[in-house]
């Protein structure tokens, strides 16, 4: 019963993710997406207990990437792979949503160690098409749980134009003309404020780079990114 209530989908994600989360969590106690064992702390993790969560940090291998296009620092938690692939794909696409507060402070570490001050957070756009469809956008989830650590707002400063297929079938250059043009700016103008743009994965980094050219073209002085995991596509 206890994964039932924590793998929730369509309709019922906002319900349950209202004012019933806690009692729900107390009566009906939940379970480690990976080796399904009772998880204490939920409310404060996730679906992730103890144990698996210190073998997930020992797997991991926090750092940054210079320079990506006009993101000036690419901060990332680790390779896209074992259980930080898995944590991912359950989180994404199979509606363990609560895997956000896990993952969440994982990139609030990253960003302790390698950032200096933003003024703004925004995320990565889904369609609107694709947001109906999900549910939910994982970027915008983590992006919310940065925001209350950090105390700096999030803003929706992109929109995406275009419904693209996904990315995973596709080549490099496939990738690239792919997300070409179909980011816009969500606002009129900034004066030089810094943003930190948070995505889940970086592959090739087309995304991103796209992302980071609209908000520089509308002012943004200096662009972060920061992403869960990095895929060997690099």
């Amino acid at each position: 019963m206890g994964e039932i209530l924590h793998r929730v989908s369509g309709k019922d994600r906002k319900k349950y993710y209202g004012n019933l989360n806690y009692f729900l969590d107390f009566i009906f106690p939940q379970r480690c997406v990976f080796c399904d064992s009772f998880v204490e702390d939920f409310s404060e993790f996730g679906a992730v207990c103890f144990s698996c969560r210190n073998l997930l940090r020992e797997e991991v291998s926090p750092s940054v990437l210079e320079d990506v296009g006009d993101i000036n620092l690419l901060g990332y938690v680790g390779i896209y792979d074992r259980m930080l692939k898995i944590c991912l794909n359950r989180f994404k696409y199979f509606g363990f949503l609560n895997l956000y507060k896990f993952l969440g402070k994982l990139l609030v570490e990253v960003i302790l160690e390698n950032f200096s001050n933003f003024d703004i957070i925004t995320f990565v756009p889904m369609h609107k098409k694709k947001y109906i469809k999900r549910g939910f956008n994982q970027s915008q989830l983590l992006a919310e749980y940065i925001s209350k650590f950090f105390n700096v707002k999030v803003e929706k400063l992109l929109v995406k134009i275009k419904d693209t297929p996904p990315q995973s079938s596709m080549d490099f250059e496939g990738r690239r003309e792919n997300v070409k043009d179909v980011f816009k700016r969500n606002f009129s103008e900034l004066n030089g404020e810094s943003v930190l743009i948070v995505d889940d994965v970086f592959t090739t980094g087309n995304t991103l780079r796209e992302c980071a050219k609209e908000l520089v073209l509308g002012g943004v002085g200096n662009v972060y990114g920061i992403v869960v995991a990095i895929d060997y596509f690099l």
